[in-house]
């Protein structure tokens, strides 16, 4: 599998994936396709995804997604500092056999240590927390990170 840069020409397959796919596995909102769509195309003009392709050919040509980050530039709202916030990192279903999500997670690393700024992320969702808080605990360590999850039925969410 490779990882690329997302083109113009991939944000209607991304904003696919992810309300199609990724929606169902974080339960928080509503998602509204156009405002998806706005919120991608920002991101490939604007701020960075990456994409990681398999070797499985679509049926209308090119390789299929199997998983994806996206990441912007921006400021803590006290502070003039930059840093990379990560805004989703998603590997859809049949490929979550493996280390996939630890390879976006090191290209979206290493972008933010190109720029030389550090990258903030973390989970946000309300599906299966305490899977995704077990792994992503265990992808950031790799990396140093500290890893701050929760389980938004506890913090008062019904």
């Amino acid at each position: 599998m490779i990882i690329r840069k997302a083109e113009l020409v991939d944000i209607f397959e991304i904003t696919n994936i992810l309300i199609d796919e990724m929606y169902s596995e974080v339960g928080i909102g509503e998602p509204v396709r156009s405002k998806v769509l706005d919120y991608i195309t920002f991101l490939q003009k604007d701020g960075i995804i990456y994409l990681l392709e398999s070797k499985i050919v679509k049926k209308n040509g090119g390789l299929e997604i199997a998983g994806m980050i996206g990441a912007h530039i921006t400021q803590w709202w006290w502070s003039n500092q930059d840093f990379l916030s990560e805004d989703f990192t998603f590997v859809r279903k049949k490929f979550r056999k493996g280390r996939l999500a630890l390879k976006l997670m090191g290209k979206l690393d290493a972008y933010a240590k190109k720029l030389n700024m550090p990258l903030v992320t973390g989970v946000f969702n309300d599906v299966q927390h305490e899977r995704k808080n077990k792994l992503f605990s265990k992808i950031y360590k790799h990396f140093g990170y500290i890893y701050l999850g929760g389980d938004l039925k506890v913090i008062g969410r019904e």
